[in-house]
């Protein structure tokens, strides 16, 4: 049964005292009422969040879900456009415009007003049942839902967005898949994560194996920050469009498979439910989903001479960059190295055998329809989700 299109909010006065909490989230006339706070603003972990919001809504027939969101950055509305289950999304008050955040990207002392305000709204008769905060949609959290809820670009946009690809050189007959690596040039985290960044030449190399033996095209994600690669046939550079997630998420929902470092647009792989390779993996917080998905850690050599990558390198506790940087911080001599060529070339090669029935673009993923539960419990159950290249 589809989610009810009614007016956002639910007022209690509409049932008698008795029905109030009789049948929440079975009957459309008593929905499970959910307000989300969404303060992040980093780009990847807003992704994550809004994709869990999503699919907290759809464990029930009848919810509706109110979000107040931080419109900070120049994707933060369109992030929250995504989700096909939000009811209902303002910018909280009191936030610092957006030309503030851009001249001081990092005002954490600049707590925004809409943080003291928030929860002391007076709204008439509004009423929830649930109330989540930010440390409740950890991504770790999404695997105690049942069944992801993908996200989607909204409908209106499809179109224009098809053919602005087009315009930019894609072929609209072929397959393509999406390319991104992080560096420390990205203006609002100006090299804070620097075990994060990959060695730029090696996605290179990677484009041309995907385009030359591989036979596809790619689209090159990222920011205007980035060095560009010299330009070639079957290659699409959106990093040269500033604010162009957009465009950017819509080349990621219809490629055949991303290849990505950690980086934020990492995560719209898993939203979208599209094949990915997490390529220069640092962390062990894994994705989400049931769609084909590998991770492919760095190699870290430890001052005794152990080499370790992927699971080794888990059960070890250095794959966290905080820990890591923290013991280097502290003189122990990890050496560090990131993927090869070749080694990326094979993650490749393992998605292109994976998705072998996609020969055009991507249709965006779509779940059946299903029983939902109905009920929610918390704390959520959590479990392992590293699906490690070569297991």
């Amino acid at each position: 049964m589809p989610h009810d299109k009614q007016p956002p909010y639910f007022h209690r006065k509409s049932v008698r005292p008795s029905h109030l909490y009789r049948d929440i989230g079975r009957s459309a006339e008593r929905p499970f009422m959910i307000l989300a706070t969404l303060l992040e603003t980093s780009l990847g972990d807003l992704i994550a969040k809004t994709a869990f919001l999503s699919t907290l809504k759809d464990q029930f027939d009848h919810a509706r879900l109110i979000v107040r969101y931080s419109d900070i950055r120049p994707y933060s509305a369109e992030v929250i456009s995504l989700s096909p289950n939000i009811d209902h999304a303002t910018p909280l008050r009191g936030e610092r415009p957006r030309w503030l955040a851009e001249w001081f990207p990092d005002m954490r002392p600049w707590l925004p007003l809409g943080r003291w305000t928030l929860g002391r709204e007076k709204m008439q008769a509004a009423f929830y049942d649930f109330v989540v905060i930010e440390s409740m949609m950890d991504i770790r959290n999404m695997h105690g839902l049942a069944q992801p809820v993908p996200l989607r670009i909204p409908p209106e946009k499809e179109a224009a967005l098809q053919r602005q690809l087009v315009g930019l050189g894609l072929d609209p007959g072929r397959w393509y898949a999406t390319v991104h690596y992080r560096t420390g040039s990205y203006g609002p985290k100006l090299d804070k994560a620097p075990l994060r960044n990959s060695e730029p030449e090696n996605y290179r190399q990677l484009i041309d194996y995907i385009i030359d033996e591989l036979g596809g095209q790619v689209v090159q994600l990222g920011h205007p920050e980035m060095e560009p690669f010299p330009p070639r046939p079957g290659l699409v550079d959106l990093s040269r469009i500033k604010d162009g997630f957009m465009l950017q998420a819509y080349a990621v929902c219809h490629s055949r498979f991303l290849i990505a470092g950690p980086s934020g647009p990492v995560t719209l792989g898993f939203a979208f439910e599209v094949p990915l390779g997490v390529v220069d993996a640092t962390d062990g917080y894994g994705g989400w989903g049931d769609s084909e998905q590998v991770i492919l850690t760095h190699e870290v050599t430890t001052p005794d001479g152990a080499v370790l990558m992927n699971r080794a390198l888990l059960e070890s506790g250095l794959l966290d960059q905080v820990e890591l940087k923290r013991q280097i911080r502290e003189g122990v001599s990890h050496r560090i190295r990131k993927n090869s060529s070749e080694e990326m070339a094979a993650v490749a090669r393992h998605l292109f055998d994976r998705t072998s029935d996609i020969t055009g673009w991507r249709s965006p993923h779509r779940r059946p329809q299903r029983v939902r539960p109905n009920r929610l419990t918390w704390p959520l159950p959590t479990h392992e989700n590293m699906r490690f290249f070569g297991e």
